[in-house]
């Protein structure tokens, strides 16, 4: 697809590649993901119908499944939080995703720990304590992940035409990150800031980031004040 392998680094749950390129569009992203459990998927067809291989067949659907299962760290959480940007946003498909990695973790390490005597049930259970862990420390770096998404969604809309504009209403006393929370791909926003029934005024989607990298998380009526003093 064009993009440039910066470096391979190896993880003991896999291997992780960095990109020399900035952005990484989504749909290239959804299908560079799912290229490893496609192949594992193929050679789950070649294994059980074209070269029968019960060991080989069975090497691939647990990689296949595995893979798919929603966890933080797995291709199908990577395809399931690109998905979800589109439709309820990114701090919230983060959050989801988050949230379902742990869950699914906890599952299987209470699977494994009924058959805690086979080996290969304790690495289950040591992959899961790490997955719950590295979700939780993640989710502190979730607004560095959404400001990066925001980035991200500014370099896509520089190449489009037509870009949908919603308009949202709200109070004085919310937050930035409040604001911010809420935004995903479909859309480029406009806020109209309230007090009671008062408008304050206007900012964009834009205003909103380049304001919370200036000040942090202040509130709409204090951004509102600045940008009325710079005027």
């Amino acid at each position: 697809m064009g993009y440039q392998i910066d470096c391979i680094k190896f993880k003991w749950i896999g291997f992780n590649i960095n990109y020399k390129n900035e952005f990484i569009l989504p749909l290239h992203d959804v299908l560079i993901s799912f290229s490893g459990p496609l192949a594992n998927l193929l050679f789950l067809i070649i294994f059980k119908f074209i070269y029968p291989n019960k060991i080989m067949f069975k090497v691939n659907l647990v990689l296949f499944t595995f893979n798919m299962l929603p966890f933080n760290f797995s291709d199908g959480g990577r395809i399931l939080k690109i998905i979800l940007k589109y439709y309820v946003g990114f701090y919230r498909s983060f959050l989801i995703v988050n949230i379902s990695s742990i869950i699914f973790s906890s599952i299987l390490f209470i699977l494994a720990t009924i058959n805690i005597k086979k080996i290969n049930y304790i690495l289950v259970m040591i992959l899961c304590i790490y997955i719950i862990i590295e979700s939780m420390l993640d989710y502190k770096n979730r607004i560095i992940y959404v400001l990066k998404d925001m980035y991200l969604k500014n370099y896509l809309l520089k190449n489009k035409k037509v870009i949908k504009i919603k308009l949202k209403g709200v109070q004085f006393n919310n937050k930035i990150l409040d604001i911010i929370q809420s935004f995903c791909f479909n859309n480029y926003y406009v806020i109209y800031v309230f007090k009671n029934s008062n408008l304050l005024g206007k900012v964009t989607e834009y205003d909103i980031v380049h304001f919370f990298q200036m000040y942090g998380n202040i509130t709409l009526e204090e951004l509102i004040n600045i940008q009325n003093r710079r005027n």
